[in-house]
């Protein structure tokens, strides 16, 4: 053990456990990658879906955001649960494997039955996401609180990488499937399937297996609703967390939506599979670099910058999307996507790492999540109701009102700089610093 922790620190910088931490992004990357953002949107219009073009991209939308409904109740309970018995490596060990399972059972639907396929992919959402949100409170017990950020965009740099490793293995086999053997397309994507469970579980083993010391919360097993409000009330009673929080509800309802439906967008205007495959690996290739670039942004310019750069990242791409009307157009939108992304995400999730109090990680980082799939909720709505109302172009473009709505309520949300010490003053008080520094 000691010689691999040894070598692990010598490879980006990470301890064995941070190591075997961020190898879960690794895992739960090529379910959001393959299926969510990739396949799942394509076979299901044209192999499960006997719905027009329009009804279809309303249904998948819907169903995500069914999901979303779910786990934003489920998680804070989950959390909470396991923070009590000290079994977040369990708890995410069960959702993982449930939401593998899922991935399994998608590869043996038959043609035509769509709404079978969008309940096993809503239960596969269920699951991947409450597992995620166990496995980021995960974060605060591996590592120090000087390493979230760093730590967190690792995490994200590495399942870019691992998820691209997959999507491109996938891409070579839809792209000529007798050549491994197999009869057609639709055979290839359902192999597919199949190997992003097989994939999620391998590359959760390690952080499953590490033996992490976590401390029970009291004596009780179970967990009381009033017991979940109270925490809920002491989050929002810190105003400069509670800003984030709403902040974070808005952007990154965007970046869901973008990323379930940017490739349904890409089929109603016809472009082929091939090249919408592509565009996803583009994302995951360039996703990579440019998640471990944010390391040195958020370490000179400041966490808050960080999440400012990238919003005006997504906010140019989502005006540049309505005029899209090229192969080429669609390519450089994966880009701009791939560039902001991982940053975001890494430096929302580690910034709130710091207002996490001990031996409550799990249930606060369940909080995050029902911030973050309630907004799952309000966007793929949003979107399915413009789509309907008038088309795919203007659909894309309402999602600007969460990108700017995001941006502009974080000219109240302090400095990572500034936490500790707001934290200790027992919230912020009524006001906040509103200028970035170095953090």
């Amino acid at each position: 053990m000691g010689g691999v922790a040894e070598l692990s620190k010598r490879i980006l910088g990470l301890s064995g456990r941070e190591w075997a931490w961020s190898l879960y992004d690794v895992a739960n990357s090529a379910f959001y990658t393959t299926v969510v953002a990739g396949f799942f949107p394509i076979f299901f219009k044209e192999y499960w879906s006997v719905a027009d073009v329009r009804d279809s991209t309303a249904a998948l939308a819907y169903s995500s955001s069914a999901a979303a409904l779910v786990v934003a109740f489920l998680a804070p309970w989950v959390g909470a649960l396991m923070d009590r018995r000290a079994a977040t490596q369990r708890g995410l060990g069960f959702f993982s494997a449930v939401g593998a399972l899922s991935c399994f059972v998608l590869a043996f639907i038959p043609q035509g039955e769509g709404a079978v396929a969008l309940a096993v992919f809503a239960l596969s959402n269920i699951a991947a996401a409450t597992a995620l949100s166990l496995y980021d409170s995960l974060l605060l017990t591996v590592t120090s609180q000087q390493r979230y950020h760093r730590v967190s965009l690792v995490g994200y740099a590495l399942g870019y990488l691992g998820g691209g490793i997959l999507l491109a293995a996938h891409i070579l086999l839809i792209m000529d499937p007798a050549r491994w053997g197999l009869s057609d397309k639709a055979t290839a994507v359902q192999v597919a399937f199949f190997s992003v469970g097989m994939w999620w579980m391998f590359f959760a083993l390690p952080l499953l297996l590490y033996p992490l010391m976590q401390k029970k919360r009291g004596s009780s097993a179970t967990v009381r609703w009033a017991s979940l409000l109270r925490t809920a009330k002491g989050i929002v009673r810190q105003r400069p967390l509670a800003f984030f929080l709403l902040a974070y509800w808005l952007y990154i309802d965007g970046v869901a939506t973008l990323m379930r439906m940017a490739v349904d967008f890409g089929v109603s205007l016809g472009f082929p599979t091939q090249d919408l495959m592509i565009s996803l690996l583009l994302v995951q290739l360039v996703g990579f670099p440019a998640s471990l670039g944010f390391i040195a942004i958020a370490r000179y310019f400041g966490v808050k910058k960080g999440i400012y750069l990238a919003l005006i990242l997504y906010i140019s791409v989502t005006v540049g999307a309505y005029f899209m009307s090229t192969v080429e157009h669609f390519y450089a939108l994966a880009l701009g996507i791939a560039l902001a992304q991982g940053g975001l995400q890494a430096l929302s999730r580690s910034y709130y790492s710091l207002w996490v109090p001990q031996g409550q990680a799990a249930e606060y980082f369940g909080f995050y999540n029902t911030f973050g799939k309630f907004a799952a909720v309000l966007g793929p709505v949003l979107f399915g109701v413009v789509v309907q109302l008038s088309d795919h172009r203007s659909a894309l473009l309402s999602l600007l009102l969460l990108f700017v709505g995001g941006a502009w309520l974080m000219r109240w949300v302090p400095a990572a700089s500034k936490v500790e010490e707001l934290r200790s003053a027992g919230g912020g008080g009524e006001s906040v610093e509103l200028n970035e520094e170095r953090s």
